[in-house]
């Protein structure tokens, strides 16, 4: 017997009776994330070197 197709009112109403099926792993995921991060020891450390050099202006500008 083939499977019949569900119209989105009946989809919709099966969201509805398993939503805590989504929401409950969702919200777990959520603040284990969270409070992974929150405890990860800062790991990124940047640095810079900035190279200045005095501006040359040609021979026939100069006064």
């Amino acid at each position: 017997m083939p499977a019949r197709a569900l119209s989105p009112a009946e989809q919709l109403l099966m969201l509805r009776r398993r939503k805590w099926w989504f929401l409950l792993p969702a919200a777990a995921v959520l603040a284990a994330t969270v409070a992974v991060t929150l405890a990860w020891p800062p790991t990124y450390r940047s640095t810079a070197t900035i190279l200045i050099e005095e501006a040359e202006m040609p021979e026939d500008l100069q006064g």
